[in-house]
């Protein structure tokens, strides 16, 4: 089991488009550890996005990532629970930062996903490159239990 043990940011992100449609996006960040044997293990950032990803609001995700790529953080799990939707563009940013994150022998997990996200991540085959997870908690254990990032 995992603790939140701190966080590191919030940011709720809000637009509408010229034709009125209002787009929202909620972007927390939080720190946690593992356990192994009860001890605390690896740090892991938790990214817990709502609202829809894509062209006008992904800029955001790609710098709250980027922050936690500079600032050494390089086990990430991005929690997808209130995602509605994630286009091309969100898609690419998480494709986009898998380099950097597994050269620094960490990796970016995915949890949480809804049903209508899910499907595009099977169609685009995106699970050939990135592991999606039921709960956070499973992310997690994945990390504890030192199971190696997916094929680069």
């Amino acid at each position: 089991m995992f603790q939140f043990e701190t966080r590191i940011l919030k940011l709720v992100f809000e637009k509408t488009t010229p034709n009125g449609f209002r787009i929202d996006l909620d972007i927390s960040v939080d720190h946690t550890s593992g356990t192994d044997a009860g001890h605390p293990t690896t740090p892991i950032a938790i990214v817990t996005v709502g609202g829809y990803i894509e062209f006008s609001t992904s800029d955001e995700i790609d710098k709250v990532l980027d922050g936690l790529i500079k600032g050494g953080h390089y086990n990430i799990i991005v929690d997808l629970k209130d995602v509605d939707y994630i286009s091309s563009r969100g898609w690419t940013i998480f494709l986009g930062k898998i380099k950097a994150i597994r050269d620094n022998q960490g990796d970016l997990k995915l949890a949480n996903m809804n049903e209508n996200v899910y499907e595009v991540y099977k169609v685009l085959e995106f699970f050939w490159i990135m592991r999606v997870y039921d709960s956070i908690e499973e992310a997690v254990t994945d990390f504890d239990d030192n199971v190696p990032p997916m094929p680069q």
